[in-house]
């Protein structure tokens, strides 16, 4: 073998090698001494971390293929839309296939695999610098300074599939070598599209981001009059193919298409400053900066600051400086920066949001502050490359100390300060492993004659619609944290969702589970086996399901929460409504008969903007408590989350009493096919004149807005053999 390339495999290990403690150390400033506890210390308790490890956890152990049933039972729903990892949870798999099993390992593997991550992308970014020229040394500390600021750093304890620091970088590689043609173009094609829609696999974040900056690279060439074809089919091809994969999986074709949080999760102009450390305490009063992580948080380091600085040098423009700058890589800032344009919402503002419209898909994904991760890369390499220009461009060797130990300092102090904000959330939200180590549940079940074979689903009360995005009621904290742990230890699924997009259907027939017994549960009639549902509902909880809780029987409690058993029978029986023998008019009520579609009649009120439902004249109605009940329609597309209010106006029109509510301060819904109703009471405040009823929604369809007070007896008879008496819809008798 020759010389050179036995030299090279030696650095290349050697570099590698270096990476894998550098790796180390920098987990150590953000984890401490759970780096040595990962598979028995969970980073996050009981968000979004610990729902990725349960997805993942329970399918390696329960599950097969990409459907995953842990979740939304009796529904399931692909293993992608509950972040867990699908090519992660195949490869391991397949090794589990023959003989590699890592039953009980599994927290380890989800926690350490970003670790990885900061190897492999360490090592990428370091070929990335002695491509451009730069000395060894000089590649290690500028690629440990990135890493160490990372924004990918804060997806250790959540997303921990977006934590992969090498998937973008690898990319750029690849690029690089393309344009120095070391790979052929038809290669790059293959390969780059292989590994995008590899990405998809991991997670769907990884793809888009990566293809919109191929798009914006292949865009940018085109000013500069080259057609790179083969940089746009790398981005086309995996795009196509993970949609075709995906749709040929996906049985649904009702997932809502919710483009909330575009605005909020974008790159803005704090998001390129420190929230922590030294920058923060001398400008905090004076600057709008964040006191914490952002979805488009990409500070660049002190680099950021120093190089403009030296650019109005002398020194700083000599034609060496200059030079040593390639084309190649102002072509890759450029294309950075058409990303981090994107990252920053610009497509939103040039189209007024009309763009989601255009591209549907593009709703799916409405965190753009993540979109600026090939900036985040691409121009801290830059800024450090540039800067190691202008000190060899440097004569005198004071200022080139000076400035080269300024920025060290620096950097030093804001890895030290970013890892140590995170470690500190990281101390909040760590937990014991859950999944294996929470058996309050089980052991509950065990003081009783029942076992896990009893039960073929878990009912947790209020049942989670996490993922239907327009529709999330209130949930509780105890329950979610004890019936994750015992579904995986049992295999048990549960009804409900802790995850992204589900299918707007299904989930409200399995909230109606959970509704009054005057509701058809029509997700039983889905439902293969004949078993009970195993309730769980924590304690302060149990007064507002004893309608349903009456037709259960009591099994074993915890701390916390109380187990029930329900059969298939009781928890299908529909109550019916009987014609009262007297009747009162409400004081308000109104069922909207125009031309709209309306929920068992005629019409409905469309709200799109603020609306006032109803004013309606207060005569009487001091200190008196009222009920306010309306019904409004879930759309996977146009609709939005609905905002109430209730205004107590006085003679003036003053407001004296306000009351906002929506989903979110909700605590329990009735569901009829895509309407549900919310409902609120209050207390009128004195000098009320006029009580305004408004909501703020858009695209929204309402109806049977309905106000009474407690002595009040409404019925009216509405379409399909259903009737209404005060707040309850039903069949009639």
């Amino acid at each position: 073998m020759n010389t050179s390339i036995i030299k090279d495999w030696q650095q290349g290990i050697l570099t590698l090698f270096s990476y894998v403690l550098i790796a180390l150390a920098l987990s150590y400033l953000f984890m401490r001494d759970i780096l040595f506890n990962l598979n028995s210390v969970q980073l996050d308790r009981s968000g979004d971390g610990f729902k990725n490890y349960f997805a993942f956890a329970y399918q390696y152990n329960h599950g097969e293929g990409l459907w995953f049933e842990g979740m939304q039972y009796p529904y399931g729903d692909l293993l992608s839309f509950a972040d867990g990892q699908p090519i992660i949870y195949q490869l391991f798999s397949l090794l589990k296939s023959i003989g590699i099993d890592i039953t009980g390992h599994e927290l380890f593997v989800v926690q350490s695999l970003p670790i990885l991550g900061i190897i492999l992308g360490g090592f990428i970014l370091h070929r990335i610098m002695r491509l451009y020229d730069q000395s060894n040394l000089w590649s290690f500390v500028v690629v440990t300074a990135c890493l160490g600021l990372s924004p990918q750093i804060f997806r250790f304890n959540s997303h921990f599939a977006l934590a992969y620091m090498f998937c973008f970088p690898l990319v750029w590689y690849m690029l690089i070598k393309s344009e120095r043609e070391k790979i052929s173009k038809v290669v790059l094609v293959v390969v780059l599209s292989a590994l995008l829609l590899i990405y998809g696999f991991i997670h769907p974040y990884h793809l888009l981001i990566c293809a919109v900056f191929l798009l914006a690279y292949f865009g940018v060439k085109l000013l500069v009059k080259k057609f790179d074809w083969h940089i746009a089919l790398s981005a086309i091809i995996p795009i196509i193919l993970f949609l075709i994969i995906t749709n040929a999986q996906d049985i649904y074709d009702d997932r809502t298409m919710n483009p909330w949080g575009s605005w909020l999760y974008k790159t803005e102009a704090p998001d390129f400053l420190p929230f922590y450390g030294w920058f923060s305490r001398i400008f905090d009063n004076i600057l709008p900066l964040r006191t914490d992580y952002t979805e488009g948080y990409v500070y660049l380091g002190i680099l950021v600051f120093v190089v403009p600085s030296l650019f109005t040098s002398t020194f700083a423009k000599k034609d060496i400086v200059i030079e040593k700058l390639s084309k190649e890589l102002y072509l890759f800032i450029s294309a950075s920066v058409l990303v981090l344009m994107f990252a920053m919402g610009i497509h939103l503002y040039l189209t007024d949001n009309k763009i989601n419209d255009w591209i549907p898909t593009l709703k799916h994904f409405r965190s753009l502050g993540r979109f600026s991760w090939p900036f985040y890369y691409i121009a801290f390499i830059s800024l450090a490359i540039y800067f190691n220009n202008i000190l060899k461009a440097t004569n005198s060797k004071y200022i080139k100390w000076g400035l080269l130990s300024f920025v060290l300092i620096f950097w030093f102090l804001d890895v030290y300060k970013y890892t140590a904000f995170f470690n500190r959330k990281i101390e909040h939200y760590k937990a014991p492993n859950e999944l294996y180590q929470n058996t309050r549940l089980l052991d509950a079940l065990k003081t009783s004659n029942l076992t896990e074979d009893n039960f073929q689903g878990i009912i947790p009360l209020p049942i989670s619609t996490e993922g239907a995005e327009k529709f999330n009621p209130k949930d509780n904290w105890f329950v979610k944290t004890e019936v994750i742990p015992f579904s995986f230890q049992t295999g048990i699924p549960f009804v409900g969702a802790y995850m992204s997009r589900t299918s707007l259907s299904r989930i409200l027939k399995q909230y109606q589970l959970s509704c009054s017994p005057y509701i058809q549960k029509e997700a039983l009639e889905d439902c293969s086996s004949e078993k009970d549902f195993l309730i769980v509902v924590h304690k302060d909880e149990e007064k507002q399901f004893e309608d349903i809780l009456n037709r259960a029987y009591f099994i074993s409690e915890t701390e916390e929460n109380k187990l029930y058993g329900i059969s298939i029978d009781s928890l299908s029986e529909t109550k019916t409504i009987a014609v009262p023998d007297s009747i009162s008019q409400p004081i308000y009520y109104d069922n909207f008969d125009n031309e709209n579609q309306g929920m068992l009649s005629n019409g409905s009120l469309s709200a799109n903007g603020e609306t006032i439902i109803q004013d309606i004249k207060a005569d009487s109605l001091d200190n008196i408590n009222l009920m306010f009940s309306i019904w409004y329609r879930i759309d996977p597309d146009k609709s939005n989350v609905p905002l109430f209010s209730i205004r107590c106006l006085d003679v003036d029109g003053n407001i004296v009493q306000k009351d906002d509510y929506n989903d979110k301060s909700t605590f329990r819904f009735e569901v009829i096919g895509n309407w549900v109703q919310i409902k609120k009471e209050l207390r009128i405040a004195k000098n009320t004149s006029t009580i305004r009823w408004i909501v703020n929604a858009e695209h929204l369809s309402l109806d049977h807005a309905l106000v009474t007070s407690e002595n009040d007896l409404f019925y009216k008879e509405l379409g399909n053999d259903f009737a209404m008496m005060n707040h309850i819809i039903g069949k009639k008798e």
